[in-house]
C-alpha cells in the first residue's frame, strides 16, 4: 500500500464514522425528546382524570395506554 491508497482509507473510514455518528446522535436525540413528550401527554391525561375523580386504577391503565401509543 503506497501513502494516498492509506489516505484514501483515512477519508473514507473519517467519513463513514462521521455519518453514522450523526445518525446514532439523531437516534438518541428523538429518543430523548419522544420519552419527554410522551410523559407530558401521560401527565395531561392523567391531571384531567384526576380532576375528574377517576378510579386509581384506571388512571394507570390510561396512562400506560397513552405510553404504548
Amino acid at each position: 500500500m503506497n501513502k494516498d491508497e492509506i489516505s484514501r482509507y483515512q477519508d473514507l473510514l473519517i467519513a463513514t464514522a462521521t455519518e453514522v455518528g450523526l445518525k446514532v446522535l439523531a437516534a438518541v436525540a428523538f429518543w430523548v425528546i419522544g420519552r419527554w413528550l410522551i410523559g407530558v401527554a401521560v401527565s395531561m391525561v392523567r391531571a384531567s382524570l384526576e380532576r375528574q375523580k377517576v378510579d386509581p386504577t384506571v388512571l394507570r391503565y390510561v396512562g400506560s395506554i397513552v405510553t404504548v401509543t
